[in-house]
C-alpha cells in the first residue's frame, strides 16, 4: 500500500514558485497546503475539494481562474508517471509527446500518473464571490441570454458560470461569480463603457457580494 498524497511547495517569486503534488492528493490538501505556504499564490484547478489531483489534472482540470491562468495543465511544467514496462518517467525520459498526451487525455491512457509538477500562479490576498439566482418567472431565460452576450467580454480576473436546474417543476438558474480582488474594485470595472457588459449589471445588481 503506497500513500501517494505528498505536497512540496517551491517558493520563488510571482513567476517561478512551483509544486509537486503527488497524484492521491486532493485539491482540498492542495489548497490548503498554498495557503499555508502563501497569501498570494494559488493554482486553477476546480471547486470540489474532495477531487483527486491524479485524475483531474490528467483530464484538464476546469476550475475559477481558467479565464486568467488557462485550466490545470496549461500550468503543468512536469509529471512523473509509471509506463507499461515498470519504468518511472519524467517529462525528459518520456517525451513531449508522451508529455503533451497525458495532459487532457487521461493519464491511464498511457501509464499510471504518480505526480505533477505545476506553476503557482500570484493572486490578491482577497478574492469576491457572489452567486445570483433566477427562474423563469424572473426572466431567467433572458439573463442567460446576456450571460452568453457578455461573457467573454468581461475582464480575465473575473470568472462567471451559469447553472441551471430544475426544481419543483420549473428551472431555477444559478449564476456563480469569482474574482480575483475585492469587491469594490469589482463593480468600477462592471461599469467601462459597453452596452454588453453593462447589461450583466442586471444579474450582478441582484446578488450579495463577500470579499474573502
Amino acid at each position: 500500500m503506497f500513500n501517494l498524497r505528498s505536497i512540496d511547495i517551491n517558493l520563488g517569486n510571482a513567476s517561478s514558485s512551483t509544486a509537486w503534488a503527488q497524484a492521491g492528493a486532493t485539491l482540498g490538501e492542495l489548497y490548503y497546503k498554498i495557503a499555508n505556504t502563501s497569501n498570494f499564490l494559488g493554482f486553477p484547478a476546480g471547486v470540489c475539494l474532495t477531487l483527486g489531483l491524479g485524475g483531474h489534472i490528467s483530464g484538464g482540470g476546469y476550475g475559477n481562474m481558467m479565464r486568467k491562468y488557462g485550466i490545470s495543465v496549461d500550468n503543468v511544467i512536469d509529471a512523473r508517471i509509471v509506463d507499461v514496462n515498470g519504468r518511472i518517467l519524467d517529462r525528459k525520459s518520456m517525451g513531449e509527446g508522451m508529455f503533451w498526451a497525458i495532459r487532457g487525455s487521461g493519464g491511464a491512457s498511457f501509464g499510471v500518473i504518480l505526480a505533477w509538477q505545476f506553476k503557482l500562479v500570484p493572486v490578491p490576498g482577497n478574492v469576491t464571490v457572489f452567486r445570483v439566482h433566477r427562474n423563469l418567472a424572473q426572466n431567467g431565460s433572458d439573463i442567460v441570454y446576456r450571460w452568453q452576450q457578455v461573457a467573454s467580454l468581461l475582464p480575465d480576473e473575473l470568472f462567471i458560470r451559469a447553472m441551471p436546474q430544475l426544481e419543483n417543476g420549473t428551472v431555477n438558474i444559478a449564476f456563480i461569480g469569482f474574482f480575483l480582488g475585492q469587491a469594490n474594485n469589482l463593480l468600477p470595472l462592471m461599469l467601462i463603457n459597453s452596452l454588453c457588459v453593462r447589461a450583466s449589471l442586471s444579474f450582478l445588481s441582484g446578488s450579495r457580494l463577500h470579499s474573502s
